[in-house]
């Protein structure tokens, strides 16, 4: 007894496709599988390590302080003149303690022993000051000074010597005033006379 013939059933358009898909799936799958039995492709390199960073930079080394400068040494200071009272003796009224340039000038001038214009030299040195100038009354010629207590003595080891030294140094050759309470010397030079310079002083001081 024969079995009845099964009739012949085409595959649809839909199955075919299925099983095309299915075969090109299996094959990229064992691709797949092969790669990673082969270890597949090599791991990316690791990332190389960050730089070290800088070390930091050494300490400034320590400066050293200059030392403190040294005191300077002080300067001598002239020890003041002692107190003098002021000379009783004038020049056109004033005492020749306090008489300015000037005034002494103007004074010899009314003697007609000065030009109009005189060149006025001095300072102080110490604890003594002078004013000095040249005379001349168109015959004879030569130079006045006068020395006195300074009223602001200068600094320094050095001082004009005292009036009283000098009074006794020039009083052979020049006409002199001098007020030993006050401290105070006049003198006039007048080359080779003595007599005339003397003459000259008493005609302007008054005592």
């Amino acid at each position: 007894m024969s079995l009845p013939r099964q009739p012949k059933v085409e595959p649809s358009l839909g199955s075919v496709y299925d099983m095309r898909m299915w075969k090109r799936g299996g094959v990229i799958l064992g691709i797949l599988v092969m790669a990673v039995a082969c270890g597949g492709a090599p791991p990316p390199e690791p990332a190389a390590p960050a730089p070290a960073p800088a070390p930091p930079p050494p300490p400034p080394e320590p400066v050293e302080e200059p030392p403190p400068p040294e005191d300077p040494e002080p300067v001598p200071v002239a020890e003041p003149a002692p107190e003098m009272p002021k000379s009783t003796a004038t020049i056109g009224g004033i005492s020749v303690s306090e008489i300015d340039a000037k005034t002494l000038v103007a004074e010899v001038q009314k003697l007609k022993w000065a030009p109009e214009k005189v060149e006025i030299s001095g300072g102080t040195v110490g604890k003594y000051e002078n004013i000095r100038f040249g005379i001349d009354n168109g015959k004879l010629s030569g130079y006045l000074e006068l020395v006195r207590p300074a009223a602001a003595p200068s600094g320094g080891g050095a001082s004009m010597m005292a009036p009283k030294d000098q009074k006794a140094m020039r009083e052979a050759t020049a006409g002199v005033f001098l007020d030993e309470t006050a401290n105070v010397l006049l003198m006039v030079k007048i080359e080779g006379k003595k007599a005339e310079a003397q003459k000259f002083v008493d005609a302007l001081v008054k005592k």
